[in-house]
C-alpha cells in the first residue's frame, strides 16, 4: 500500500557524487599508504608463477588468458594453471651473472691488467745507502721485572658491607 508520501522517496537511490568522491579518496588513500599497485598481465607475458608442489617456489611460465580482474591461466610445463596475481612475479630480464669486471665498472676502478706502473725514468737515479746502524742502545725507563706485564688498574671506590635482613617477627618493622 503506497500513499503519496512514498512518491517522494525514489525506488533507486542514486548514489551520491560527494559520497563515491569521498569513497574513491579513502581507497587511494589507502593504496598510496600500503604500496598497493595493480597488477597486469598480457597474454603472452612471461612470468614467475608461484608452484605450491615442490620446494622450489616459483616455476617459470607464461600468460594464456586473463579472467576476472586478478584470475589469470598460466601455462607451466605443459600444464595449465589458475593463478591470483600475487601469485605472478614479471620475468621482464633474466639475472645476470655478476663477474668481477662488472664490479670493476660499477665502482669505476681499473682493471688489473689496464693498471699503469709508474715509469722510473722521471725520477733521478740515487744510489741508495743503508740505514746507519745506531751503537747507543735505547734505554727504556721501565724495570727489568715488569717488561712483560702491563700495570693492573685498581679500583678507588670505597665498599662496605651489605645491610642484611633482620627478620624478627616481634618487631614492628623489619631491618
Amino acid at each position: 500500500m503506497y500513499t503519496v508520501l512514498d512518491l517522494m522517496i525514489p525506488k533507486h537511490p542514486v548514489a551520491q557524487p560527494e559520497n563515491t568522491t569521498a569513497l574513491e579518496k579513502m581507497k587511494n588513500q589507502f593504496n598510496r599508504h600500503h604500496g598497493a599497485n595493480m597488477k597486469v598481465f598480457a597474454p603472452g607475458d612471461s612470468v614467475f608463477v608461484k608452484d605450491f608442489r615442490s620446494k622450489a617456489a616459483w616455476t617459470l611460465g607464461r600468460v594464456i588468458a586473463r579472467f576476472g580482474k586478478v584470475k589469470y591461466r598460466v601455462e607451466c610445463n605443459g600444464q595449465q594453471w589458475n593463478r591470483h596475481a600475487n601469485q605472478l612475479r614479471r620475468r621482464d630480464h633474466q639475472p645476470q651473472a655478476f663477474t668481477s669486471s662488472t664490479f670493476l665498472d660499477f665502482f669505476e676502478l681499473p682493471s688489473p691488467a689496464a693498471q699503469i706502473s709508474p715509469p722510473s725514468t722521471l725520477l733521478p737515479s740515487l744510489p741508495i745507502l743503508p740505514a746507519p746502524q745506531s751503537s747507543t742502545s735505547v734505554v727504556s725507563s721501565a724495570a727489568p721485572g715488569n717488561v712483560g706485564q702491563p700495570l693492573l688498574r685498581r679500583s678507588t671506590r670505597s665498599t662496605r658491607m651489605p645491610t642484611r635482613l633482620n627478620m624478627n617477627p616481634h618487631a614492628k618493622a623489619y631491618k
